[in-house]
């Protein structure tokens, strides 16, 4: 599950590579916001490769800021990809590639990585009840 904050520069770790077919491809994100069916899709930066987990992983920088405007491709520094995701839940899919400004699936070579992911609300709100009325129904069948 891929989790991302709004406001922040999120760090993706995905093995990504370990399902490659390509030499050295580019890996396109596509997010798909269950609720409303609307789809993002975005190449983001990769990553620290001098760590020692990136044998198994593969690192993305993915920013949500609606302040700045959307970077979708060509990002060549870790807050460079900006993305204006809305909160809630997503189907992600990650393909490889040869084309760097690409961001249709189906011109891809493959699809790497089907997962699902969370975009996590700026501010968590509890509801709460501010009236006078306690009067409880009880409905019956």
């Amino acid at each position: 599950m891929i989790v991302l904050n709004i406001g922040e520069n999120n760090e993706v770790f995905e093995p990504a590579s370990r399902n490659k077919e390509l030499n050295n491809p580019t890996y396109l994100f596509s997010f798909y916001h269950k609720l409303s069916g609307q789809t993002w899709r975005v190449i983001p930066y990769v990553g620290d490769w001098t760590a020692d987990y990136t044998s198994r992983f593969d690192i993305f920088n993915i920013k949500i800021d609606y302040d700045s405007p959307q970077s979708l491709v060509g990002n060549t520094g870790s807050t460079d990809t900006n993305v204006h995701l809305i909160e809630g839940d997503y189907w992600i899919s990650i393909y490889e590639q040869i084309s760097t400004t690409n961001l249709d699936p189906s011109k891809s070579f493959n699809k790497v990585i089907e997962t699902f992911g969370y975009v996590v609300p700026e501010t968590e709100t509890n509801p709460t009840y501010e009236g006078n009325n306690y009067e409880y129904k009880i409905y019956e069948q």
